[in-house]
């Protein structure tokens, strides 16, 4: 492997132009200066990369001086009480032990020609505060709160945002944040981040939702895709050539987590300098492919043997019933051929469920984005590098659809 550091390593603080680009972010950056509490809904498919957009979004407002307050959800915090405490007390570490990103200070600052209102690097953004309250529920949240952010601009950035949203959990989130935090709280902006599922689930827990705009993060295009890798190594000895970027495009659907793995790999593959042409890719394709199966891909799907044997199950199933069409400038699943849920129970005999189970499973998998819904009773991965490897697997397991 090349021993020249990669300009895709996110430790080296480099913010691709081309997501900086996006409409999100320099939407973002307008909300940002009013102030008035504001709302945001971010979805995008798994891999589409929400949960780096949320870290420039903490970035970015670290540079201006505000104060981030980054929320990952999981099932844990579907509970109510649980939720509102996580929320308190990620917002009371935010005001007393955030600490300047340097990086992100110097690039946004080059970006955006920022005038930081804190000028000393490397200072801490906290304050004072106190002992932290013991007992902080939905019915306290509120009013502790206020006691710490009172008219500082505050961000609340919440990750897989879905995995939380029961009915109770949803209205509870844009009631506080749309209702009651405003009057408390006037200068904050809250993003939920998520899957496509976050969305129908926000619309169906309230109608307060047109208070909600709707951001997707789409794939990157085979423009996008060539700018991220030929702009990412301008000024390394490896150059990608046309031809390679339009190939990582169409072998990683455009999802940028995948587009970014792909340039990482084949840039510390290359040994020396030079260009990385189609016949480099195709050399080394299978093992890159490989490694990335083994890297990331099986660690998703043990991720939902984690969950539960049947977790894993159905979304292999679902994998290797739904057609798969190479005939189109990039590749894609058949959507007219895709069997529903009550045809695949007639023809497909389960180890690890019962067939009247299945829609329990689906309707997870659904909500983690791990697959998308085409039609009532009709769904399809929303990863088509994840479902051939789980397709590869399960045939490996001597299971086969009949």
């Amino acid at each position: 492997m090349n021993d020249e550091g990669s300009p895709f390593l996110p430790e080296l603080g480099i913010i691709p132009p081309v997501v900086i680009e996006r409409p999100v972010f320099q939407d973002f950056a307008k909300i940002f200066r009013e102030k008035k509490p504001k709302n945001i809904i971010l979805i995008g498919e798994r891999g589409s990369g929400k949960t780096v957009t949320l870290k420039i979004f903490r970035d970015f407002t670290l540079a201006q001086g505000g104060y981030p307050v980054m929320i990952s959800c999981d099932e844990e915090k579907a509970d109510i009480d649980k939720l509102a405490n996580t929320i308190y007390r990620k917002t009371y570490e935010s005001f007393t032990e955030q600490v300047f990103s340097f990086r992100a200070v110097e690039y946004l600052k080059k970006m955006f020609k920022i005038t930081l209102k804190y000028e000393k690097m490397g200072g801490t953004a906290g304050i004072e505060l106190g002992k932290p309250a013991k007992n902080v529920d939905q019915y306290n949240l509120v009013k502790e709160l206020g006691k710490i952010v009172k008219e500082k601009k505050t961000v609340f950035l919440f990750d897989e945002t879905q995995s939380v949203f029961s009915r109770g959990v949803a209205r509870y989130l844009i009631n506080l944040f749309y209702s009651e935090l405003p009057d408390v709280v006037p200068n904050f902006i809250t993003l939920l981040g998520g899957t496509y599922r976050l969305e129908r689930d926000v619309l169906e827990a309230t109608p307060a939702y047109r208070a909600f705009p709707v951001y997707t993060l789409p794939p990157f295009t085979k423009e996008e895709a060539k700018k991220l890798l030929q702009k990412s190594t301008k000024t390394t000895s490896i150059k990608f050539s046309d031809n390679i970027c339009e190939s990582v495009w169409k072998d990683t659907q455009g999802l940028p987590y995948y587009v970014h793995y792909f340039g990482d790999w084949l840039y510390r593959k290359k040994k020396e300098k030079g260009v990385i042409d189609q016949k480099f890719y195709e050399k080394n394709k299978q093992e890159m492919f490989k490694q990335l199966s083994e890297e990331k891909l099986e660690r998703r799907l043990q991720s939902l043997e984690e969950k539960g044997e049947g977790y894993r199950e159905t979304y292999e199933i679902i994998a290797m019933v739904t057609p798969f069409r190479e005939d189109t400038e990039l590749p894609k699943f058949s959507v007219k051929d895709t069997p529903r849920l009550s045809q695949i129970t007639e023809t497909i005999k389960f180890e690890n469920i019962a067939p009247n189970s299945l829609s329990v499973y689906v309707n997870r998998l659904w909500r983690e984005g791990y697959i998308k819904q085409i039609s009532r009773g009709r769904y399809i991965p929303s990863d088509i590098l994840l479902a051939k490897h789980a397709k590869k697997t399960y045939e490996q397991k001597g299971k086969r659809y009949h």
